[in-house]
């Protein structure tokens, strides 16, 4: 029989595995704002945008819990969950100068990040995001 600390250890080692390794992964890419407009011929000229390449794992959001986190405006739309290590952001209208929702690029769609949650605890840092289907122009 393995000694009880060995077991310990096992345990210990496989908690410290972040979860994102255990499960299927993909690379998505992430259109962020960078904030700032400038002055072009007496005209506000929105900053480019920086597009970040991310190891996440991508899932349907169908459990209500989640679609119910979203306005209600949003419920009806095709949403997904992102998980990964990076932080993602969703618009805040709050601040002097507001931010725009990071847009996530997956199978070809265009994705805004409406309810992001960020865990920050020293262990498993990872971001959990709702994002919901951009409509069709």
């Amino acid at each position: 029989f393995p000694s009880h600390d060995s077991d310990v250890n096992q345990r210990r080692s496989s908690m410290s595995i972040a979860p994102l390794r255990r499960v299927g992964r993909t690379t998505i890419q992430v259109e962020r704002d960078t904030g700032g407009q400038t002055i072009v011929h007496g005209k506000p000229v929105e900053s480019p945008k920086t597009t970040l390449n991310m190891a996440a794992n991508v899932q349907p959001a169908l459990q209500m819990n989640r679609m119910n986190l979203l306005p209600e405006g949003d419920r009806s739309k095709q949403a997904i969950l992102v998980f990964t290590v990076q932080e993602l952001k969703m618009a805040d209208e709050g601040l002097a100068l507001p931010t725009k929702a990071d847009v996530v690029i997956w199978k070809g769609k265009r994705w805004e990040v409406k309810m992001a949650f960020n865990y920050e605890m020293g262990v498993m840092d990872h971001c959990e995001a709702i994002c919901v289907r951009e409509d069709d122009v």
